[in-house]
């Protein structure tokens, strides 16, 4: 398991070294704002629970699926009790 996750960030890491910091004339990414999601929506309570862990499931399904043919994406995640 840390044979196949160090291979994959090293791997990631090469993919963006390749690519220039500022792109000019790209299209922004898709935005998936998860800013008012529920944590109890989008992760189950115990992942032993085949209901929840479906529920779970198709929240995500119902967040990602317009982003499918997105050449990019960008995610903004909540910042409780962050300020500002």
């Amino acid at each position: 398991m840390f044979h196949r996750a160090s291979v994959f960030i090293a791997l990631g890491a090469v993919s963006l070294a390749a690519r220039a910091p500022l792109e000019v004339g790209t299209p922004l990414p898709a935005l998936l704002d998860l800013r008012d999601a529920r944590a109890g929506d989008l992760v189950p309570r115990d992942g032993r629970d085949p209901a929840q862990v479906e529920a779970c499931r198709r929240a995500w399904l119902l967040r990602v699926r317009p982003l499918a043919g997105a050449e990019a994406r960008a995610m903004i995640w909540p910042c409780r009790g962050v300020p500002g």
